[in-house]
């Protein structure tokens, strides 16, 4: 709660008192089926409560407070907050750099909380949107093997959004590699992939999306989100 605190006064610093209508806040409640990340289920497929809230800045600087209920076995944490910022700027019409930072945290698990940083290049043209991103996270106290060695971890990730015309439906397709600490298998690395649909009726959105990893049996997960 103090790690909450502290980073919500952070983003309030970063704005003056005399610039607070340049920064939107937003904030989502939403449940899914069962937690996918990456592929693999950190709800021991089980339903999962998730809830954010993110400041954006005209500047082109957010930060975001995102936080889901997880079971894993062996694991004793019951609660994910996931504390991110970043800074997003168009580099041409169209395309666009994001980078950012994230502090993955666990508070009854401390002992594995970690840092990942991410840079994301999206290429938007009508209703269709390309991304391409990676994300790595470096040698830490939190990413300890079994033999007491800090590892790294990598993560590259395509992914594809088509919303369709005059209607409120959107498709999206996703690829993924990760390598390292989190990949769970002894060398090679792991791959992800998805395939969802998602419909929105003004601030509540309906979603459905096949995922699946080649170490872990495929799921079809539903999804709940309401814009605050």
């Amino acid at each position: 709660m103090r790690t909450l605190i502290r980073l919500a006064l952070a983003l309030l610093a970063v704005c003056p008192a005399s610039q607070t209508a340049a920064v939107d806040v937003s904030a989502e409640l939403g449940a899914v089926s069962d937690y996918r990340y990456r592929g693999l289920s950190l709800s021991d497929g089980k339903p999962a409560a998730q809830a954010s809230i993110t400041f954006e800045h005209d500047s082109g600087a957010y930060g975001t407070i995102w936080s889901s209920t997880i079971e894993e076995p062996g694991f004793e944490a019951d609660v994910e907050f996931d504390l991110t910022g970043g800074y997003s700027v168009e580099l041409v019409e169209s395309l666009s750099l994001d980078l950012s930072a994230t502090y993955y945290l666990y508070p009854s698990e401390q002992s594995s909380n970690y840092v990942e940083g991410t840079a994301t290049v999206e290429y938007a043209q009508g209703p269709a949107t390309l991304s391409a991103s990676v994300s790595f996270v470096p040698r830490q106290s939190g990413t300890k093997d079994e033999d007491d060695r800090k590892r790294r971890n990598s993560y590259w990730f395509l992914g594809a959004a088509y919303q369709l015309p005059k209607l409120p439906l959107t498709v999206t397709a996703g690829l993924g590699h990760e390598a390292g600490f989190f990949d769970e298998v002894e060398q090679g690395g792991k791959w992800d992939w998805s395939l969802g649909a998602s419909v929105a009726f003004e601030s509540l959105r309906l979603g459905v999306t096949y995922t699946g990893t080649d170490i872990e049996e495929d799921a079809l997960v539903a999804s709940l989100a309401l814009d605050l």
